[in-house]
């Protein structure tokens, strides 16, 4: 899995597998550097202008969590569980302006039905 978010800054966000750690990692252009912010397989992630990062990972019991953290000087701040326990994530978008954070789940038990969730932050 290969999928890569730009900001403004030059800086990346890369999920990969470097010196067999399989993790979330900042790459810098400039410096042709990573570094890993997120240990394990993130299912989805999104990220502002400003540094707001949205991301789907499942803790240890296999239960998928919703996190929203700030990146400041190339690491993780303030990084908390805003929900729990969605099902399959098809979409996880920030707004335009970074004030909002859609997310739609799909449900994989056999039923056709979907969540849509929006998230308000200052």
């Amino acid at each position: 899995m290969d999928q890569c978010k730009h900001n403004l800054l030059k800086l990346y966000l890369k999920q990969a597998l470097i010196r067999f750690i399989q993790g979330t990692y900042l790459y810098d252009r400039q410096a042709k550097a990573c570094k890993l912010l997120i240990k394990g397989i993130l299912s989805s992630f999104d990220i502002t202008y400003d540094g707001k990062i949205a991301y789907i990972a499942n803790n240890s019991k296999k239960i998928s969590e919703l996190h929203v953290a700030y990146l400041e000087n190339n690491t993780l701040k303030y990084d908390e569980i805003v929900y729990t326990d969605l099902s399959y994530v098809t979409f996880l978008e920030w707004s335009q302006n970074a004030k909002m954070l859609f997310c739609i789940s799909d449900n994989l038990n056999g039923s056709s039905k979907s969540s849509i969730f929006r998230f308000a932050f200052q």
